[in-house]
């Protein structure tokens, strides 16, 4: 009887102890996905320790990476054509209709994975999204088409000079990260064409495309990527002018009775134009815009942040005195938002916004949208809300706050 106690205390005492090891080593640096999807974490010893199955429910630790990792191997293995070219959608349409749908692919996203790419310093996803832009996404008289991979075969024949300024961006960093020159040619090409279709008279305009006559009048406020504009100053002088009058548009962009942003601006006509309600990723999109060049005020801020705390989430739009349209939150809102509160070096707030993203992650391990940030009960997911999140995650400081 004595010896059998004996053998239940030892066990009880090795399971003790192997529960402080697994505990320690839970916390550790690295984390690897083998062929079979399930997440593995080196320990300090470099040994490898199961820390997320891939059919097991989230596991979560305060970084949030693994709400990251499993993010990213949904996209990566469920809703892509190739190694960083994700589809628009999760589901497949096999209609051809004006917005983008199903399984194309979207200059948007390309851009969006190639910022990411950047941000982890993954010179394979950047150049497997970049190689992909390359041969079906640009035009030697346009620029980046918007889309591709259309159902009925058909090709895109416009471009939008957000989706142009983001992959001008993320060209110009991985440039100076990788230490290549591979990418020159490209950053020369599409800033040429950039600045040939969508500016006019020094001013950002939203679209081009080689079936109008005329360039358009508008420029939606949220396109105006100020940091990008800045950086391509470097590169080409004509930005400068541009640069000067995109500061003059968008501070006076400003709406009355809220802090947010007018939608667009008419060049011809100098005036303003926005619906009977505030669409929060514009105004959001606006805001980390200034803010990258340090020009954002803090009563826009500030009016963010209380909306936040005092209501507890933030909604998808707004009637123009402050109320919310209705109760709906986004993923996209959240993920912006953070990125928002990371650039103006807000811990606490991009904390608690992060804590709300990942509310909205799908953790239902029995769900074929597993890991995603999208619609558990029709199966919606869209790439610009979880690429957006996978950005979200991925602070200015990020190997600061990950060691």
């Amino acid at each position: 009887m004595f010896k059998k106690r004996l053998f239940f205390i030892l066990i009880l005492f090795i399971l003790l102890i192997s529960g402080s090891i697994i505990a320690f080593c839970y916390f550790s640096k690295e984390v690897i996905q083998d062929k079979n999807g399930d997440f593995k974490e080196k320990n300090v010893n470099n040994n490898i320790l199961v820390v997320a199955k891939k059919n097991t429910n989230l596991y979560i630790n305060k970084n949030y990476i693994y709400n990251e990792k499993l993010c990213f191997s949904f996209l990566d293995s469920k809703m892509s054509k190739k190694f960083g070219v994700i589809y628009t959608n999760y589901l497949s349409n096999k209609k051809t209709l004006s917005h983008s749908t199903g399984h194309e692919i979207l200059s948007e996203s390309i851009g969006l994975i190639m910022l990411y790419a950047v941000h982890t310093n993954n010179n394979l996803l950047f150049d497997s999204a970049y190689d992909y832009m390359i041969k079906n996404l640009f035009s030697n008289d346009i620029g980046i088409l918007w889309r591709s991979e259309m159902s009925d075969n058909s090709v895109a024949s416009s471009n939008a000079s957000i989706d142009d300024l983001r992959i001008l961006r993320a060209l110009i960093e991985a440039k100076s990260l990788f230490d290549t020159d591979k990418y020159n040619t490209s950053i020369k090409r599409i800033n040429d064409l950039t600045l040939s279709n969508l500016t006019y008279k020094n001013n950002l305009i939203s679209y081009y495309s080689k079936n109008q006559v005329t360039s358009t009048n508008t420029i939606e406020i949220g396109y105006i990527d100020l940091f990008t504009i800045k950086l391509l100053i470097n590169f080409d002088s004509r930005w400068k002018n541009v640069y000067k009058t995109s500061i003059k548009i968008v501070n006076s962009s400003k709406l009355k009775n809220i802090p947010l942003f007018y939608k667009s601006y008419n060049i011809k006509n100098k005036t303003y134009k926005i619906n009977n309600k505030v669409n929060m990723l514009d105004s959001l999109i606006t805001m980390l815009h200034l803010s990258e060049v340090d020009l954002l005020d803090d009563k826009s801020y500030n009016w963010l942040k209380n909306k936040f705390y005092k209501e507890g989430k933030l909604y998808g739009s707004y009637f123009l005195d402050g109320e919310p349209t209705y109760n709906y939150e986004s993923s996209a809102v959240y993920a912006i938002a953070a990125r928002l509160a990371d650039s103006q070096n807000d811990d606490i707030f991009y904390n608690d916004l992060l804590k709300k993203l990942v509310n909205l992650q799908v953790t239902n391990s029995q769900s074929e949208i597993f890991g995603s940030f999208g619609n558990i009960d029709n199966l919606e997911v869209y790439s610009y809300d979880n690429l957006q999140s996978l950005l979200a995650f991925r602070r200015k400081n990020y190997e600061a706050t990950h060691n």
